[in-house]
């Protein structure tokens, strides 16, 4: 009975420390999965947050939480020190990374996966070093103010092994920050959009080095590049790469393709960007899918010829450009292709 307590009693500093976090934040949104095991707890709090906000300080009382975990089966209190598997802390407003990283020892973050902080003004991510996070394989710290004094902290070896890395939306300017994912072996999913590295992008043909990038995807989205800087994609090295995501870049001309033959993609997504002309993917031989939608696309007068050299294309999104659907011979063409491969044009 008193090692059963026990057990309820740690579970219990664990469930106050969730709520700690919650009552320091300045928005309280209701989508985080922050330990595998107290779904439940998370719930009701959650229910009662959203219906009676005033009486924050009822459900955060141990006697309303300890009744909560008493009628669990003991079976799922054995291994407490599991518990912290995934953290997810999005929309909120920690300013600093410290708020954070003080709840939490590093004995109880061995096992931390998962670990999401998108949208929580952050600017210094040094406290990021003082965690014991082995196991990490996912970090999103998009929609944040991370700028160049901390591309330092992502050569660390303590983030190489992680699968997903989201950085979209943060204010990073040099295009070293892409130097520091060389050792990144692990990394399938890498988000860089909406940063303001094109700055420096434009001027990487005057650098003497390669970007080596492992990922399988990789978004370099919303102004990262520009159709005066995209043929510096020529000086990134890309292992293992499917999908290369280019939208929203004001990208005009698919010439920079040429240096992409070779890589193996599989889906490329350009959607909203200038875009007249898609013939220059032919050379993309290993396409299976591709996204060209909110571009000014009017002629697919050689779709046909397009989609007979791509052989493993099943799917173009042609949806909102400007090619005339209810023309004769757009109409003929459709006709032919659809026979292979699915096109979307609303």
């Amino acid at each position: 009975m008193n090692d059963t307590k026990d057990n309820y009693d740690e579970e219990l500093s664990y469930i106050l420390k969730v709520i700690k976090l919650v009552l320091i934040s300045h928005k309280i949104y209701p989508n985080y999965n922050v330990y595998s095991s107290i779904n439940n707890i998370h719930d009701f709090i959650q229910k009662k947050m959203n219906n009676e906000p005033d009486q924050i300080n009822n459900i955060c009382s141990e006697k309303n939480i300890f009744k909560l975990i008493k009628v669990r089966h003991p079976e799922e209190l054995k291994k407490t020190n599991d518990l912290i598997y995934s953290i997810n802390f999005n929309i909120n407003n920690f300013n600093n990374l410290n708020k954070f990283t003080e709840l939490f020892n590093n004995k109880e973050l061995t096992y931390l996966k998962y670990l999401y902080l998108s949208d929580c003004h952050i600017s210094d991510v040094k406290p990021l070093l003082y965690l014991n996070i082995p196991n990490l394989v996912e970090l999103d710290l998009s929609l944040n103010f991370i700028n160049d004094e901390y591309i330092y902290i992502f050569e660390h070896k303590k983030f190489h092994n992680l699968k997903l890395l989201n950085l979209f939306g943060n204010h990073f300017h040099n295009a070293k920050l892409f130097q520091s994912f060389k050792e990144y072996k692990q990394l399938e999913e890498l988000m860089l959009g909406q940063n303001e590295t094109n700055k420096s992008l434009i001027d990487i043909k005057n650098i003497d080095v390669k970007f080596e990038i492992t990922t399988k995807e990789i978004g370099l989205t919303r102004g990262v590049f520009s159709n005066d800087s995209i043929n510096s994609i020529s000086h990134f090295i890309f292992h293992n790469l499917e999908i290369l995501y280019l939208s929203g870049n004001n990208i005009r001309s698919l010439d920079f393709v040429k240096y992409l033959k070779n890589v193996g993609l599989k889906e490329i997504w350009l959607t909203s960007n200038l875009i007249t002309e898609f013939m220059p993917l032919i050379q993309l031989k290993t396409l299976e899918k591709i996204l060209l939608n909110k571009n000014p696309i009017s002629d697919i007068s050689n779709l046909k010829k397009f989609t007979e050299e791509l052989h493993k294309l099943n799917l173009i999104d042609f949806r909102d450009t400007k090619i005339d659907i209810n023309d004769k011979n757009n109409v003929l063409i459709r006709k032919q292709v659809e026979k292979k491969i699915k096109l979307k044009f609303e």
